[in-house]
């Protein structure tokens, strides 16, 4: 599909599926076009000032608090603007990727909010990007309603969580669509296709704690009930009496300990299977009974990558301990993609220099499926 707007080109170059003519309107497509143009500069600005103060604070640089904003911290009475609409009571969140099944869920958990995430739940696939944007457009809607083919129901109740969308980052590109012949930025894909597409519902949202499974919802709900009672929230609590100074949030107790063999294989096996459920298209995985998305695979590599540089494990050991992990995950699963994964682990924890994210080289290396542009 090929958009022209008085300058720009704007190009799917993504494999057509089912459905996915009722997000990629020309319309959907203009808007994005003219969010680049609004936001391409300051986005590239804000990438290149990430490198700049990573690179100070490598060489030694304290991280401190910055000049241009000491006077909202000596002002005691600059407060952030009020939650929005639908967001005022937020005592329990849900979150998880934007499939209907999730969606119907956690819309009926009894969550005063659902994050649909189309980041570190999600598995960027081109079919998945399109189809989290038609699962949010079937719930606001009110089409997501399906059955299974071993017959059990999915129906939307009538007291609903509010529907929060969170984007993909600032770091990656969206290499399916392009504008005058460069990707564009994937949050502003996400943002600007959900934005086109849906109203957001004014109900009540939370003040609370995250879960990751409808089953929690009730349990987490409870703990918050007892606390805020019929109230929203805990706004009022503005705890004056607390003082943060920019040393204390550095200060981390000492561990003079190393990590132990079984410390170091759980995060190389946590990271090791997450790559290989996100190389093939999922992005919230049940991990020895905890629900992992790509934030835990990121804390785990370069926790890894940490201790090899700080002299805190051995390679050689972390490499045994891989080749075990693999060796494991063949067993457990024979359509596991384990090479794919022990290389994104190899690339992203043992290399010289720590990649920021593993997301973009991976999702540009294994996710991009191309098509000829459409016309």
């Amino acid at each position: 599909m090929s958009v022209h707007a008085p300058t720009r080109r704007v190009e799917v170059l993504g494999t057509p599926g089912d459905r996915h003519d009722e997000i990629l309107t020309p319309e959907a497509l203009d808007f994005i076009t003219r969010l680049d143009d609004a936001f391409r500069s300051r986005r590239l600005e804000v990438l290149k000032e990430r490198v700049r103060r990573s690179t100070h604070l490598a060489g030694g640089t304290p991280l401190v608090f910055p000049l241009a904003t000491r006077a909202i911290r000596h002002d005691s009475e600059w407060r952030v603007a009020p939650p929005a609409p639908g967001l005022t009571d937020r005592r329990v969140e849900i979150t998880g990727p934007p499939d209907r099944r999730m969606a119907v869920d956690a819309l009926n958990s009894g969550a005063r909010v659902w994050m649909a995430d189309l980041e570190d739940a999600t598995s960027p696939t081109w079919d998945n990007v399109i189809g989290g944007q038609l699962t949010l457009l079937d719930v606001i809607e009110r089409r997501i309603d399906f059955t299974t083919p071993g017959g059990r129901e999915y129906r939307l109740g009538s007291d609903l969580a509010t529907i929060m969308v969170r984007p993909r980052g600032w770091h990656l590109l969206e290499e399916h669509l392009e504008i005058d012949g460069r990707p564009v930025s994937a949050s502003l894909v996400d943002f600007g296709l959900y934005f086109l597409h849906k109203e957001r519902e004014a109900e009540d949202g939370f003040d609370g704690s995250w879960v990751a499974h409808p089953g929690l919802a009730p349990v987490c709900r409870e703990v918050f009930d007892d606390v805020l009672g019929k109230r929203p929230n805990q706004l009022e609590r503005t705890r004056e009496d607390a003082e943060v100074t920019a040393a204390e949030p550095l200060s981390v107790r000492r561990i003079t300990a190393p990590p132990t063999s079984e410390g170091i294989r759980s995060h190389v096996a946590v990271a090791l299977r997450y790559f290989d459920a996100w190389l093939r298209g999922r992005g919230a995985v049940a991990l020895n009974g905890l629900m992992e998305d790509a934030a835990t695979a990121e804390i785990a590599r370069v926790q890894i990558w940490q201790w090899l540089r700080h002299d805190r494990a051995e390679r050689s050991a972390v490499l045994d301990l891989l080749d075990a992990e693999c060796e494991a995950l063949a067993e457990e699963d024979p359509q596991a993609l384990v090479t794919e994964a022990r290389e994104l682990f190899v690339h992203t924890a043992l290399s010289p220099g720590l990649p920021a994210f593993f997301t973009p080289g991976a999702y540009t290396r294994h996710l991009v499926r191309r098509t000829e542009a459409r016309s």
